[in-house]
């Protein structure tokens, strides 16, 4: 299965090196944030990447299969399932990163892979 992650290009560079990305997320929550459909991504982009961007936001597609760290589908709350990532990504998992473009203050999601 194919999971997404949004981070901010700057997110990205501080957060990689070699062979794993770190989002500040895994210190201050215990997990990264995923998505597993378009929906989830648009609500994503809308509610919390919302404000007027100063830098690039990226969208990466993740491979499932090839993820190291444990993957957990579960509520934030909202009745719906989201997958958590707990652990660093390893970059042989990241199968696109593509940068998200903004028209008339939304966020245009790329194609999805299915």
């Amino acid at each position: 299965m194919t999971i997404y992650h949004y981070c901010w290009r700057s997110e990205w560079e501080q957060g990689k090196d070699d062979t794993h990305y770190r989002h500040a997320s895994l210190t201050s929550e215990g997990f990264i944030h995923g998505s597993r459909t378009g929906d989830q991504l648009e609500r994503v982009a809308r509610e919390f990447f919302g404000g007027e961007p100063t830098e690039d936001l990226f969208l990466l597609t993740l491979d499932e299969e090839k993820l190291e760290p444990k993957v957990v589908d579960e509520d934030p709350g909202i009745g719906e399932l989201f997958p958590h990532l707990y652990g660093p990504i390893n970059l042989s998992a990241v199968t696109k990163i593509e940068s998200v473009p903004r028209d008339a203050g939304q966020w245009i999601i790329p194609p999805l892979d299915d």
